[in-house]
């Protein structure tokens, strides 16, 4: 129990100062709950479900699940949501680095897409609409496509917005209408490609 109630504080990025003066406890109160020393009452218990924004369930350590809202995320689209939260069914909530191919977990602890378990994203008002929910295609099979659908590598959401969308292939790299182009060296690192069917 005392680990979901640490884990949901950090996930808010509040320090045991600053999650105990919010819940109107003192630090050591609060220090207590999380080592097990000590136990909250349920409107504690409340309190706290209500600041982290999860449930009484998740921080009883009864909730092993992804949020109700929620859909599953095939690991090989998980470089698209470099920077964004995601759900894995062994770690809870993570955060994704494409940059190191982990998840960035709320003890600091990473781990490699590989070790990640089920993964799920949230939806609205935290999915991003229209996502790809197929396979990206290989870089070889590039070549094998006129068009692609382009999605960007990046913690920038404006900027995937902008360059996301359909793309011509060429020998050396993919260009859209606008005169966007990303070289294919830099394919599975800035950008990934999916079937525009």
């Amino acid at each position: 129990m005392a680990r979901q109630y640490k884990n949901a504080r950090k996930s808010k990025k509040l320090i045991v100062k600053d999650a105990a003066s919010k819940l109107d406890i003192s630090p050591s109160t609060l220090s207590a709950w999380e080592s097990e020393r000590k136990a909250p009452s349920i409107e504690s218990l409340e309190a706290m479900a209500d600041l982290y924004q999860v449930s009484t369930d998740y921080l009883l350590g009864r909730e092993e699940t992804p949020p109700a809202t929620s859909l599953p995320l095939p690991g090989e689209l998980l470089k698209i949501y470099h920077g964004k939260s995601v759900w894995s069914s062994d770690f809870g909530w993570v955060l994704v680095n494409s940059i190191k191919n982990v998840l960035v977990c709320v003890d600091g602890s990473l781990v490699p897409f590989d070790n990640a378990g089920s993964v799920y994203v949230a939806q609205p008002p935290f999915y991003e609409a229209s996502l790809p929910d197929s396979k990206p295609l290989s870089k070889p099979d590039l070549q094998n496509y006129g068009e692609i659908w382009l999605e960007p590598i990046s913690h920038d959401t404006e900027l995937r917005e902008q360059l996301r969308g359909t793309y011509r292939v060429y020998e050396h790299w993919v260009e859209n209408n606008f005169g966007n182009r990303f070289s294919l060296d830099t394919y599975g690192v800035k950008w990934l490609a999916f079937s525009n069917k």
